[in-house]
C-alpha cells in the first residue's frame, strides 16, 4: 500500500517502484478492497486505511521498544 499512497494512487507508478506488473499492484488494491468492504476510489476510505495502517506500524514500533 506504500508505493501506492507514495505514487498517489497509480498503479503503474507503484507497480514500477516496486519492480512488478501493473496489473499485479491492481490486484493486490482489488484484495484490499474486498478484505475491507472499503472502495479504494473513495478518498475517505482510502484516507482511513492510509490512517490505520500508519496507527498499526507506531502501534508496532512502540512495541518492539517495549521488548527491548
Amino acid at each position: 500500500m506504500e508505493p501506492w499512497y507514495a505514487a498517489a494512487g497509480s498503479a503503474t507508478d507503484a507497480a514500477r517502484s516496486l519492480f512488478v506488473h501493473p496489473n499485479t499492484v491492481r490486484y493486490r488494491l482489488r484484495r484490499v478492497e474486498e478484505l475491507t468492504a472499503r472502495s479504494l476510489s473513495d478518498p475517505r476510505a482510502a484516507a482511513d486505511i492510509r490512517v490505520a495502517l500508519l496507527a498499526v506500524r507506531r502501534a508496532s514500533a512502540s512495541f518492539s521498544d517495549v521488548i527491548r
